[in-house]
């Protein structure tokens, strides 16, 4: 068999073994051919599992399912397929070239549409530019004709002479700047009268309805360029950022990209490079070359892995590929964004010196037309003045005048069209300021030019003092509402336009939960709740920053008005002007948004008329009435508008003007003083000395003894300090935490007091020098002897001193006096408490829990007072009581002396002693039933009882032994003597005590104890 086995892996050629094949037989060499099949199946079986297990013999596997397909030379096979595998590239590098061409068009395509669409852009924003410029400079040209005649027009309310006379500069200027073309303009008016007045009238409305009517589109106009304004300069400042961040990007991403591709490239050529090294033959360089180039392909997300490995195999023929210069290309795609184009952004910011000067020039625009139209209306508001003090002192020429004025067709109807016309103004002067940013600038220009004049107007020393003396600040609430009403009655209806235009309720939702707050005690940051998001800046806060600010700027900067104010020195005017200022900014949005029932009513009544006389009857005017824009306020918006005042730094600085601690120290020593006071007065008079110092002495003495049980002055002065600390005349919110520590801090004192007493550490009363009646005496009697009297100056005092713990009465009363206020505290003074919280000011916040609050500490504070009750009652007052009633028992003794050989007849009722044993704790009981403490019982009686009946039936037992001892000597001594009735001695002195034992046992009944439950009547009981 050895010499037949045929080694297919020599190179020895077909003649060298054929002839040996020819001499074996046929049978044997199916024989040898069928073993060579089974081999060869066995060893290709075997073969596809070792190429399975590799990656390079995986790649094998995909030219035939198995090693009986594949052909006996496998460099052939790699020839054969080598042209095709080249074809395929060729393909795909063909495809490649067109998906580029493709690509690279179509976005070329969608660049130059989005360059058109940018171009259209620009152009709109180029227009939108010139059209603004030229409606900027339009109104700068009309601003000293147009403008300043309409004001002149609107103005003409008061005589031509009046107005010329005025004193206001100011005022002149605005309505005769440029006045040539004004006054040629209403010379043309004049002249076209009819001679009889009424052409002149009908011309004069008909040219005023002209110019409001060409104001109010300016105004519009003004607003549109504001509109025009904010989106130019949002394009400009996208621009800014777009340009900035395509710098950035392109630094970033060229970074990236050179990191990126040296890194690929890296990888690639060390996988290669490891596969060349670690493969001797082609097939496995060719192999692993493959698997690393599409292992890496996989990574990268590149789709052209067959290109990177043809890449990777190198020639294919010499096995010494080297992969160098392979570089992974992802392929183009339609969906790959386009770079950023910065063309648009680029046009804009040659146009940004252009937008920066329309923004300045809108700005400046919008304030003159805004400060003109507010001292307008203010002017106008000074003429309606005049003429209404002119006219109260002649009511009959006032008639003549309506008379007259109604006759010549002039409309003297206060509810003219110009009072509407102003508020459209406004509307869309403010709507302007807002589109710009310039809340602020807005709200400034309202307070210095609208408010200001009317505070500097009212607010004055002499103003503060009025109806009172100098300091006292009486006129300080009267000027407040003065104030509020002035603004109320000329702009009201300005604030309560611009508050609904600019509702900022949806801003503010974060901040209803702290709406109510005092704003003494918000915690808000250092300058309070400051604009800090563009949308804060486009909104206006007139009631705040419009009217508050100023108020309190004109209250704080004046040195003699901030110091009449803020000055803590006299405690009442302190807490009288700040519960005044307090009151009047807690109800200033209320003030001055809701509309009076006085105003709706009047509208209500007269709109129709007011309608009329505007419209002259034209009906499709009329109804086009319904339309017009009405501010809503309901009480969210003030609810809101009234946070925001809390809210605001200048509340915050007003707050801290005021010096609250040292308020209270002064509130807080006038306390301590009273109570020090009385102190000092009951430890030298006692407890019943007079020192209430309350406000109506003798009623409120009645009414605290008739409504709360009090008794003792002291305790009364207690009461009351308590109540006038947290009286509305004395009490602060700010300061409620120091209030309720001052009322701990008063309770404490007092507490403490009384304990010293109980404890013996305080006296009462003092060393009395003797009356003066016996001195007196002393030295007459000394001057008529002679004698010499300077000793008499030198007598002794007379110590009245005592400690008032060892006086019941008074500590009866002491305790009952502490139950009444520790029931005061827990009960009706938390109550008095809320309502002065509630009361002074706006409605606090978390009434549940701050109730809750203040109940625990009033009972806290109250809480030291029962262990003192406790210790009166059951120790100091049980004491003193079974030291009374312990007396009468040393009679006890003397029962048995009274039948020992006295031949008295057997005792038919108790000893006189029994009824005197608990005749104290009867009469105390009697005496104080009605003044002790409920929960306390009946215990401190039972406590007392039973040591009495303890010590009593102790008394008796050694009474009874002492019988027994001495009949039992007489009976020794057979010395017995047969008494009355057959008793003996003994026997009456053992019924005696059983009567006695009885008497005693109906005495507790009569205190309220049952002699069952006292252990000393059981032993009692047993002995007799």
């Amino acid at each position: 068999m050895a010499d037949l086995n045929l080694n297919f892996e020599n190179d020895s050629t077909s003649e060298e073994w054929a002839p040996a094949l020819a001499n074996l037989s046929t049978p044997l060499l199916n024989s040898k051919l069928t073993t060579l099949r089974s081999q060869s199946s066995t060893l290709s079986s075997t073969l596809t599992a070792k190429l399975a297990s590799s990656p390079s013999g995986q790649s094998l596997l995909h030219i035939g399912p198995s090693l009986s397909t594949l052909p006996p030379d496998l460099h052939s096979l790699l020839t054969a397929v080598t042209p095709m595998l080249e074809q395929v590239r060729q393909y795909e590098k063909h495809n490649q070239k067109e998906l580029v061409r493709i690509v690279t068009a179509g976005k070329l395509i969608e660049r130059e549409c989005r360059r058109a669409e940018h171009s259209k852009d620009c152009t709109q924003i180029l227009r939108d530019l010139v059209a603004v410029e030229k409606i900027l400079e339009q109104d700068q040209k009309n601003s000293n004709s147009n403008f300043n005649a309409n004001a002149k027009a609107y103005a003409k309310g008061s005589s031509s002479s009046e107005y010329n006379n005025s004193s206001n500069e100011e005022e002149k200027r605005d309505d005769y700047t440029n006045g040539n073309g004004n006054g040629e303009q209403q010379e043309q008016v004049v002249s076209s009268s009819d001679g009889n007045g009424n052409g002149n009238v009908v011309d004069k409305d008909t040219n005023e309805n002209i110019q409001a009517t060409n104001e109010l589109n300016r105004m519009a106009s003004l607003e549109r360029v504001a509109y025009a304004t904010l989106h130019l300069m949002h394009q400009l400042n996208s621009s800014s950022e777009q340009i900035t961040s395509a710098l950035q990007g392109h630094k970033t991403n060229a970074n990236v990209n050179a990191n990126a591709n040296a890194n690929a490239n890296e990888f690639k050529l060390e996988q290669i490079t490891s596969a060349l090294q670690g493969h001797k033959t082609n097939a496995n360089v060719n192999a692993n070359a493959n698997a690393n180039a599409n292992a890496s392909n996989k990574k990268k997300g590149d789709s052209k892995s067959s290109k990177a490995n043809a890449n990777a195999n190198g020639n294919g023929n010499g096995g010494t590929g080297t992969g160098t210069g392979t570089v992974i290309m992802l392929l183009p795609s339609m969906d790959t964004p386009l770079t950023q184009d910065t063309e648009k952004a680029q046009f804009l910011m040659k146009l940004a010196p252009r937008i920066r000067a329309l923004e300045k020039n809108a700005f400046r625009s919008i304030s003159q037309h805004l400060e003109l139209i507010l001292k307008r209306k203010l002017r106008m508001s000074r003429e309606r003045e005049r003429q209404r003090d002119n006219t109260q002192p002649n009511s009959n020429s006032e008639n003549e005048k309506s008379s007259t004025s109604t006759s010549s067709g002039m409309n003297t109807n206060t509810n003219h069209p110009i009072e509407e016309d102003q508020r459209l103004l406004l509307g869309h002067l403010f709507r302007s300021f807002a589109l710009l940013g310039r809340g602020s600038d807005a709200e400034s220009m309202f307070a210095s030019v609208a408010i200001m004049p009317i505070v500097r107007k009212k607010i004055s020393i002499g103003k503060l003092d009025e109806g009172g003396s100098r300091g006292e600040c009486a006129g300080l609430s009267p000027l407040l509402k003065e104030i509020v009403s002035d603004i109320k009655d000329l702009w009201g209806d300005v604030l309560q336009l611009v508050e609904s235009i600019f509702d900022m309720s949806m801003e503010m939702e974060h901040y209803n939960k702290d709406i109510h707050i005092h704003y003494l005690s918000t915690n808000t940051t250092k300058g309070g709740l400051a604009r800090t998001s563009d949308s804060d800046k486009s909104k206006i806060d007139l009631v705040t920053a419009g009217v508050w600010v100023p108020i309190a700027r004109a209250l704080m900067t004046d040195p003699a008005i901030k110091t009449a104010i803020f000055s803590p020195g006299i405690a009442s005017i302190f807490q009288a002007n700040y519960s005044v200022l307090e009151k009047f900014l807690s109800q200033l949005s209320f003030n001055l948004l809701k509309p009076s029932s006085s105003e709706s009513i009047e509208e209500k009544e007269s709109g129709v008329e007011t309608a009329d006389s505007t419209f002259g009857g034209d009906e499709d005017k009329l109804a086009l009435t319904e339309l017009y824009y009405e501010p809503d306020i309901d009480t969210n918006l003030i609810r809101v508008a009234q946070a925001r005042i809390y809210g605001h730094g200048t509340t915050v600085e007003f707050s801290k003007k005021w010096n609250l601690p040292i308020y209270y120290q002064l509130r807080f020593g006038e306390v301590c003083a009273r109570l020090e006071k009385a102190i000092q007065q009951v430890e030298s008079d006692g407890w019943h000395a007079e020192v209430y110092s309350g406000s109506g002495s003798d009623e409120v003495v009645h009414s605290l003894t008739k409504n709360y049980g009090f008794e003792l002055p002291f305790f009364m002065e207690v009461f009351d300090t308590l109540r006038w600390l947290w009286g509305p005349e004395v009490f602060l919110k700010p300061l409620t935490h120091r209030f309720l520590r001052g009322t701990i801090q008063i309770l404490g004192r007092v507490i403490s007091f009384i304990k010293d007493g109980l404890e013996g550490k305080i006296k009462f009363g003092s060393e009395a020098a003797p009356s003066s009646s016996s001195i007196d005496g002393a030295s007459e009697s000394a001057l008529g002897t002679g004698e010499d009297t300077s000793l008499s100056t030198t007598m002794p005092k007379i110590d009245r001193s005592y400690c008032w713990n060892e006086r019941i009465e008074d500590v009866a009363s002491v305790s009952w006096e502490l139950t009444i206020l520790e029931t005061y505290l827990k009960e009706e003074h938390v109550q008095n408490v809320l309502k002065t919280l509630n009361s002074s000011g706006p409605e606090h916040l978390g009434g549940d829990e701050m109730s809750s609050l203040i109940g625990e500490v009033m009972v806290e504070a109250a809480q030291d007072i029962s262990p003192v009750v406790d210790t009166v009652w059951n120790e100091i007052i049980v004491n003193i009581l079974t030291a009374k009633c312990t007396a009468p028992l040393s009679a006890v003794k003397g029962v048995a002396a009274t039948y020992r050989m006295t031949n008295r007849p057997p005792p038919t009722q108790a000893s006189p002693f029994v009824g005197t044993i608990l005749r104290s704790l009867q009469e105390f009981d009697t005496t104080f039933s009605s003044r002790t403490p409920s929960y306390l019982g009946t215990l401190w009686k039972k406590t007392i009882v039973d040591t009495i009946a303890d010590l009593y039936s102790t008394a008796v037992a050694e009474l009874i032994e002492t019988v027994q001892r001495t009949e039992e000597a007489l009976k020794n001594r057979k010395v017995r003597r047969a008494a009355a009735g057959g008793m003996s001695d003994g026997e009456k002195v053992r019924l005696q005590l059983f009567l006695d034992q009885q008497a005693f046992s109906r005495s507790i009944e009569d205190v309220g104890i049952d002699p069952s439950s006292i252990d000393g009547m059981k032993k009692l009981i047993s002995l007799t």
